[in-house]
């Protein structure tokens, strides 16, 4: 799939995630101050006139993208803090998610970004458990399965 960012020298085996989405994903951390990692959002996120410009460009995107599919999903990590963002969004193009939030090990994770982004180890631990639990918290009514990442899948369809 072209639009599926492929590997590099960082990870040789491809990202799997969808680049658009990614794009789009950057840009609303820009409106935090944020690189490829945040560590929080102020309380009111969600009302700035920035993100809700976001959210209309996202859900122009989903609803073409993804237009008359009835299963889909998507893998970015920074989907784990945006997930209220991202009900709206569903609720809005009427759309009932069920949610499969992969599991990557925190030692790749750390091992990860400390060879993409010299990141400390302590850094890169905190970050995973804050996106973990960010996600956790706002799906726990959902139907939800936690599935640990495997190595080397073939594409992201397995």
């Amino acid at each position: 799939d072209e639009d599926i960012k492929p590997g590099d020298e960082f990870n040789e085996d491809g990202y799997w995630e969808t680049r658009p989405i990614m794009h789009m994903g950057f840009r609303l951390l820009t409106e935090f101050d944020s690189g490829s990692a945040i560590t929080s959002l102020p309380e009111d996120w969600r009302d700035r006139e920035d993100v809700l410009a976001h959210a209309g460009e996202f859900e122009k995107f989903f609803a073409q993208y993804y237009a008359g599919q009835t299963v889909f999903g998507w893998k970015d990590p920074r989907t784990a803090l945006f997930i209220p963002f991202f009900k709206e969004i569903f609720a809005r193009l009427g759309w009932k998610p069920r949610y499969i939030m992969p599991l990557r090990n925190p030692l790749d994770v750390a091992a990860s970004l400390k060879r993409r982004d010299n990141m400390p180890e302590a850094v890169a631990y905190g970050i995973w458990i804050h996106y973990v639990l960010s996600a956790l918290r706002e799906l726990q009514w959902y139907v939800l399965l936690l599935r640990h990442q495997l190595k080397r899948q073939r594409s992201p369809n397995q």
